[in-house]
């Protein structure tokens, strides 16, 4: 690492002696000498105090280039995102690993790489689904106990939240988030406080579309197996979250809001299926995938809404620069177990097969 080198380049260009460095360090002038000619390096104790002399950090003197690393390390996470828009998960884990190799104590390619496993968890059988949870949870864990890094802890965080809660470790969960600030101490809302003019109006109408976002959600979220309401009820539920979409953009969706709508349909679709009644439930499949068919043909990565509360924004999502990953996504959620009483049915049979061929050409094209 040449150590010695740059030891005797900072020396010099600090006008200091070898008499004074070894002084300073309460050592041998024969021993800076020897670093200096490359013989013998200092103990690592004395890392830290040359870095106090010298006022640069440790890895200058190691010969750590920390721009050219933190670099190559932004290279390789934004490779790895690349591949997880163009549903090539797989291949972007395999470039986070690479990546940790090189840089082996990298949070920033660890909460990437925990972000990736946590988002394909469930796309294997349950013994893979089982190893991927232990993964994230052992990735988060050791970025908790490590990093500095807010984005990255918070990153850990919130995934954390979600498998501990997976795993059947709600107190872990519980004690995680309880560490996070109120939904008003909240970034977003912190900067409408922060900004004033035109910027405070656009960041009050960011919060609006986060909301929006959150209410919608945990709309859908009312289906879990504690929730007091029927079937039935849940239909209508669903139903009103998707009157709320259409209420507050005017009736016409862009980006992440067009597809929530689309498998908020399909969503309906599987409570028919619960019922028993398969002829709503196909409707319902069908007219999913009709909406998202629809969207996915008015593709626009760089449109705005036209609406009037967010009229002029650009409310994108993960997947807004791909045509045809949203046809995708919704076969995704077709595969689920609710669908097997229909599963084999042409109807749902040849709604699956459109999508399939529409997604197949809009990447084609």
């Amino acid at each position: 690492m040449n150590i010695g080198t740059n030891i005797k380049r900072l020396r010099r260009e600090r006008d200091i002696t070898q008499e004074q460095l070894a002084e300073y360090l309460n050592i041998s002038v024969s021993a800076i000498s020897q670093w200096e000619c490359e013989k013998t390096a200092p103990d690592i104790s004395l890392l830290a105090p040359l870095a106090n002399v010298f006022e640069v950090s440790a890895d200058l003197i190691l010969g750590i280039d920390i721009e050219k690393n933190e670099k190559r390390i932004q290279e390789i996470v934004d490779t790895a995102i690349e591949c997880k828009k163009n549903d090539e998960t797989e291949q972007g884990i395999e470039i986070l690993r690479a990546g940790l190799k090189e840089h082996p104590n990298s949070h920033k390619i660890l909460s990437a790489l925990m972000s990736c496993v946590w988002w394909i968890h469930s796309k294997d059988g349950a013994e893979k689904e089982e190893e991927r949870l232990c993964e994230v949870i052992k990735i988060g864990e050791k970025i908790l106990a490590e990093s500095t890094d807010d984005e990255c802890r918070y990153n850990a965080i919130q995934i954390l939240s979600f498998v501990y809660g997976w795993v059947g470790q709600p107190e872990k969960a519980i004690t995680l988030a309880e560490k996070m600030p109120d939904t008003l101490l909240s970034r977003q809302n912190l900067l409408v406080n922060a900004y004033s003019g035109v910027k405070k109006f656009e960041q009050r109408r960011q919060v609006l579309s986060d909301g929006m976002y959150n209410v919608f959600t945990d709309m859908r979220w009312l289906d879990n197996p504690d929730n007091p309401y029927t079937i039935e009820e849940r239909i209508v539920i669903y139903k009103k979250a998707i009157e709320l979409l259409e209420l507050m953009f005017d009736g016409s969706l862009l980006g992440f809001f067009s597809f929530q709508k689309s498998a908020c349909i399909l969503d309906i679709a599987k409570f028919y299926v619960q019922l028993g009644d398969y002829d709503n439930a196909i409707a319902n499949a069908r007219l999913a995938a009709e909406d998202v068919i629809s969207n996915d043909e008015k593709h626009d990565p760089d449109a705005i809404e036209t609406c009037l509360l967010f009229r002029g924004m650009k409310i994108t999502s993960f997947y807004d620069n791909i045509a045809g990953n949203d046809c995708k996504l919704l076969l995704e959620h077709m595969k689920h177990y609710a669908f097997d009483p229909i599963r084999e049915n042409p109807e749902f049979m040849e709604i699956e097969e459109r999508l399939k061929n529409h997604a197949a050409d809009r990447n084609a094209k």
